[in-house]
């Protein structure tokens, strides 16, 4: 199947309207992939007042992970700033699959 590609496939406001009336009591909202929506993760922490979590999904991992094994990034480095970068947008808990330090 060969689908166009649409110059904004997701427009932004789609993904911050749920968050306002978060059904069932929610706790938290999760983001995923983080890498990705660092847009839709600030929306989303302006529209709540919710803990934000952004969660590297597992493709994010192993692209840095396989690059960091070509000596192509600084493995470490480039983790803490998907981590930082998370943070800036808004995110109050970035999740990876990463292990500690």
């Amino acid at each position: 199947m060969n689908v166009p590609c649409s110059p904004n496939p997701c427009p932004q406001p789609t993904g911050a309207c749920c968050v306002r009336n978060p059904a069932g009591g929610a706790d938290a909202v999760i983001v995923k992939p983080a890498l990705a929506y660092l847009d839709i993760i600030k929306a989303v922490a302006s529209e709540t007042d919710l803990p934000v979590a952004a969660y590297n999904v597992s493709g994010e991992y192993a692209m840095v992970k396989a690059a960091g094994k070509l000596g192509l990034i600084n493995e470490y480095a480039v983790m803490c700033e998907t981590a930082v970068a998370a943070f800036r947008a808004g995110a109050s808990a970035p999740r990876s699959r990463a292990p500690r330090a």
